[in-house]
């Protein structure tokens, strides 16, 4: 049996579930603190505010195995817009 893998933008359904990983990630680095509130208050930003990024997960059989946080911003170095990846989780199985 073939398992259905999708990357697909995140719901406000998933923001529970997506504050934990953030939360396991920021619990590995030592410039950070996991804080469920900052966490679901970011990711609703990004949600509420389109233009200023997107949130897409990985997706098996269902289940969120991964996501990917990115903003859009201004590069003068470049001079113009970019993206930047600022959080990428995925699950270690």
């Amino acid at each position: 049996m073939s398992e259905k893998i999708v990357i697909e933008p995140a719901m406000e359904a998933d923001l529970d579930e997506l504050s934990e990983m953030l939360g396991g990630l920021f619990a590995q680095e030592g410039d950070f603190r996991p804080d469920k509130d900052k966490q679901l208050r970011g990711l609703r930003l990004i949600f509420e505010h389109p233009s200023r990024g997107r949130v897409f997960v990985l997706r098996r059989d269902g289940a969120i195995v991964g996501m990917i946080n990115l903003l859009f911003t201004i590069s003068t170095a470049e001079g113009g817009f970019v993206i930047l990846l600022e959080d990428l989780v995925i699950h270690k199985q």
